[in-house]
């Protein structure tokens, strides 16, 4: 081959729960390089592989256990395309193989989001459950005295309540139910955990004949819900970095890694897009200029990833700023317009 195509697999952040990140969401963004290795057999061990394409600036999410187990089939975050050649001019054509490619990734910068301002808490209710804090439980371990026969269907008697801060947008409540020597270690707390200061949460018997996709050793669901806060856009400022004269790629999100709007920019000062494909017929977004005088940039809604923001960096110009904004949906009142907007600041590499 002349080419080789290295990547990682991912699935698209969309919840406003991530937990945590690897390299940059929002805040503060940070190029990462990728070191390449050769492993080659002797009749290429006169070609040479070089990077083909400048390498991008890119946001990857930490996944839970479960999560992973449902990307791993999913597509890829980033690819780095090699390009083989020989050592000498006027070679012709060379072939590498076995090529093996390693990203290095020590140097990126971890970020943790914040957990989502908006993910629901549950209130310390009942004096069967054990909650994993005293205060603003999200987990708690409930027994309830048996036996329950095989194939009965119950609910709780009375509701679990969720609570969530003034800022959140979204919440969600999952539960499962185990018969109690089957319980995971993961699914437990232990006795000294907080208890409930009410009465016990009970069992009451309903028709099941519904049910009828839970296996033998466990029944689970879950409840999503959303807030009048859901309509709050709200974005997070970040970093361009590069050296002067170099070109870059980033991925514009919004507080939550992803926007389901358009966003605009004001770049800053020496600051200029880089060429892109534009019109149809191109899977990848890309910013575009509406006032390119006056550095004013589009990046429109995504259809499956955040649109790319290519940019240049033409002149070091120290303090430059810009800003990155959302406009309020008019048919649902923002609630909160001052984290519409946010800074776009520089980082020089010399």
């Amino acid at each position: 081959m002349t080419g080789s195509r290295a990547g990682i697999r991912r699935r698209r952040a969309t919840t406003a729960v991530a937990a945590a990140l690897v390299m940059a969401l929002g805040g503060a963004v940070t190029s990462c390089g990728a070191k390449g290795s050769e492993r080659t057999d002797k009749s290429s061990q006169r070609a040479k592989l070089a990077f083909k394409d400048a390498l991008h600036t890119h946001y990857l999410r930490a996944f839970d256990k479960s999560e992973r187990e449902q990307i791993a089939d999913s597509s890829e975050p980033f690819y780095v395309n090699l390009e083989a050649s020989g050592l000498s001019p006027d070679t012709g054509p060379v072939t590498a193989r076995n090529v093996k490619v390693t990203v290095e990734l020590s140097a990126a910068k971890a970020v943790r989001f914040d957990t989502t301002k908006g993910q629901a808490t549950l209130r310390r209710q009942y004096s069967n459950c054990r909650y994993d804090k005293a205060d603003a439980p999200t987990k708690a371990v409930c027994a309830f005295p048996g036996p329950l026969p095989a194939g009965a269907a119950y609910e709780t008697d009375r509701p679990f309540t969720a609570a969530v801060a003034e800022t959140g947008r979204q919440g969600l409540i999952t539960y499962t139910v185990y018969p109690a020597p089957n319980t995971p270690a993961d699914a437990q707390l232990p006795d000294s955990a907080p208890r409930g200061s009410g009465a016990p949460l009970g069992l009451r018997t309903v028709d099941g004949s519904l049910f009828t996709t839970y296996g033998r050793e466990s029944a689970h669901g879950g409840v999503r819900f959303l807030t009048t806060r859901t309509q709050d856009r709200q974005v997070n400022g970040f970093t361009l970095k590069g050296q002067v004269g170099q070109t870059n790629d980033i991925s514009v999100m919004d507080v939550n890694g992803y926007f389901e709007g358009d966003t605009y920019l004001t770049l800053p000062e020496g600051v200029s897009l880089g060429w892109h494909p534009s019109g149809e017929g191109h899977e990848t977004l890309y910013c575009g200029y509406v006032d390119q005088k006056n550095r004013k940039v589009l990046c429109p809604a995504p259809l499956t990833d955040p649109a790319i923001l290519r940019f240049r960096i033409d002149k070091r110009v120290e303090g430059a700023q810009g800003t990155i904004s959302v406009k309020p949906d008019p048919e649902h009142p923002d609630p909160d317009l001052t984290n519409n907007t946010a800074p776009i600041t520089m980082e020089y590499v010399d």
